[in-house]
C-alpha cells in the first residue's frame, strides 16, 4: 500500500508545471524546488499568482497526488482527486453501493467510538482529565441513534477552549485555525478512499446530495482531535492568531506529519489513515468483521 511522504504548499506566486515525472516550481524565471510525483501525496495551492500546466495536474491525477485549492479565507474550497485509484475500483464501487443499512450502522459506531476515545486522550493530555468522555462509551449503539457523539463534542470542547466558544465554520481566530486543519485531514483521508478503490461521495452517515466528499467527512472524525491538539497546544502557547498566516498554517499541516497508532503499531500518521482506509474498506466487503480506527498519539510521545 502507498503512503503520502510530503505535502508541499506553495502560497506565493509561481509557475508550476512537470518535468522528468517531477514537480518544478519556478519563480521569476528561475527553478526554486523540483519534487518527484512519486514521493508526493498532497499538493495545496494557496495564493495569487499561481500557475500551473495542464501537464502537471495530469500528471498529478496519475500519480494518486491529490490537488488542494484554497479559497480567499486561505482555507482549501476545491479537491482534485485521481479518476482512478485502484484497479479493482469499480467491483469495490459495487460493494459501496449494496451496503445495508445494518452494516452502515455498525461501521458508524466503530467511529464515533474511534473519536470518543482519541477526544478522551486528547483532553486528558491537555487538561489532566477526560472529562468523562470514556464513560460514554458503552452507551454508543450502531448508528448512534442516541446522539452520543454530539454529548461527548460537548463535554470535549468546553475542556478544551473557554466557555464561550462557539465551533462554527468560516468563523474567524480557533474557527479558522479549525477548519484549515480539518481540510487538510479531509483531503489526505480523501486520497486514501480513492487509493482504496471506493468513491468519496458514498458515506455511511454523512448523505447531502451536494457533498462529494460525504465518505471522507465520515472516516476523517476519528481525526478531528489530531488537529484540535496541535490547535489547543498553538494558542496556549502563542495566543489566538487574528488571520492564517503563512506561520501559523505551517504549524497545523503538523496534523499530517505526526505520528499515530493503528491495531497496536505506530506509523506515520498517513500511513496510518491508509491502513484505516483500507480495513474500512475490507469490512464493507465482508473480509474483515472489526474497523479499527487511529489512536491519536500527543507529540510528547
Amino acid at each position: 500500500m502507498q503512503s503520502i511522504s510530503r505535502i508541499i504548499e506553495v502560497a506565493n506566486p509561481a509557475f508550476l508545471s512537470m518535468k522528468d515525472l517531477a514537480l518544478r516550481i519556478e519563480r521569476d524565471g528561475v527553478e526554486i524546488a523540483r519534487v518527484p510525483l512519486e514521493d508526493l501525496g498532497v499538493l495545496l495551492l494557496d495564493g495569487h499568482g499561481i500557475v500551473l500546466t495542464n501537464t502537471l495536474l495530469a500528471g498529478c491525477a496519475l500519480n494518486n497526488v491529490a490537488v488542494a485549492v484554497s479559497g480567499p479565507n486561505h482555507i482549501p474550497a476545491g479537491l482534485m482527486l485521481p479518476m482512478e485509484g485502484n484497479s479493482v475500483h469499480a467491483r469495490i464501487l459495487r460493494d459501496q453501493i449494496a451496503l445495508k443499512p445494518m452494516k452502515k450502522g455498525d461501521l458508524w459506531r466503530a467511529v464515533v467510538v474511534g473519536k470518543l476515545k482519541n477526544q478522551a486522550a486528547v483532553v486528558k493530555a491537555i487538561t489532566g482529565s477526560d472529562r468523562k468522555i470514556k464513560v460514554l462509551l458503552p452507551f454508543v449503539r450502531p448508528g448512534d441513534p442516541d446522539n452520543v457523539e454530539a454529548r461527548a463534542a460537548q463535554r470535549y470542547f468546553l475542556a478544551l477552549f473557554s466557555d464561550d466558544f462557539v465551533r462554527v465554520r468560516h468563523g474567524p481566530g480557533l474557527n479558522s485555525m479549525l477548519d484549515y486543519g480539518y481540510a487538510v485531514m479531509r483531503a489526505a483521508v480523501a486520497r486514501s478512499i480513492v487509493m482504496a478503490g471506493m468513491h468519496p461521495a458514498l458515506g455511511i452517515h454523512h448523505r447531502n446530495q451536494y457533498n462529494a466528499f460525504a465518505l471522507a467527512d465520515d472516516l476523517m472524525e476519528p481525526l478531528r482531535p489530531v488537529v484540535d491538539a496541535i490547535v489547543v497546544r498553538y494558542v496556549r502557547k502563542h495566543g489566538e492568531p487574528q488571520e492564517l498566516t503563512p506561520l501559523v498554517k505551517r504549524h497545523l499541516l503538523r496534523c499530517v506529519t505526526t505520528r499515530a497508532k493503528w491495531n497496536g503499531k505506530t506509523y506515520p500518521i498517513l500511513t496510518a489513515i491508509g491502513h484505516y482506509v483500507t480495513a474500512f474498506r475490507e469490512c464493507l466487503r465482508g473480509r474483515r468483521s472489526e474497523l479499527k480506527c487511529p489512536d491519536w498519539m500527543s507529540s510528547e510521545e
